[in-house]
């Protein structure tokens, strides 16, 4: 289940999702679902809208076309919205109120509907073990990627100081042979 806000899909919900998507494997797509929240604010011509703008975008759509299982809309009562009502409002408030636990109970329904429908979903153990497997592979070749990454790194680092140690040397020697001549020459003199 990978969870977004309605409307306000942001970079760092497609970076997660493609790094769980890396790390579960493709085949998980079988059984994943899409669950925008603040549902409760959409009505479902916005929520149709919203769905097919995610398809309109590579990054948002690989999403759509992942969760097999589909996009759920998900909403809580907002009490801020009765806030604003003055004291005198209290039908509209009270209207209000009825009209969102409506609108929030449809989608919970479908939203269990749907996860109850998921459970009898199953996988081969062989896929199973597969799936684990290649997250395995996936987790070791990104921990050696990370490592390989550290030592060249860590590479440049010691490289850079052997070759700073290397210009002090050339520079000492260099005052050395200076030092040398001096004394060479002061000897010459007497």
């Amino acid at each position: 289940m990978y969870v977004s806000v309605a409307t306000k899909t942001q970079d760092l919900d497609l970076i997660a999702f493609e790094k769980v998507k890396h790390f579960l494997g493709d085949d998980f797509g079988d059984i994943s679902m899409l669950v925008l929240t603040h549902g409760e604010q959409l009505g479902e011509d916005r929520f149709k809208e919203v769905v097919a703008d995610l398809g309109k975008f590579k990054q948002t759509k690989s999403i759509l076309d992942y969760c097999k299982l589909g996009v759920f809309l998900y909403g809580t009562m907002n009490n801020d919205n009765l806030q604003t009502l003055s004291e005198g409002e209290e039908a509209l408030a009270k209207t209000l109120v009825l009209k969102t636990l409506n609108r929030v109970e449809r989608m919970r329904k479908h939203l269990c509907t749907a996860i109850a429908k998921s459970a009898t979903v199953r996988k081969p153990i062989w896929q199973l073990e597969a799936m684990v497997e290649q997250v395995d592979t996936s987790r070791k070749e990104t921990l050696n990627s990370m490592l390989a990454e550290e030592r060249q790194k860590l590479y440049r680092v010691r490289e850079n100081e052997i070759k700073d140690l290397n210009e002090k040397m050339l520079l000492m020697q260099q005052e050395f042979d200076l030092l040398e001549k001096k004394v060479i020459k002061k000897k010459t003199k007497k």
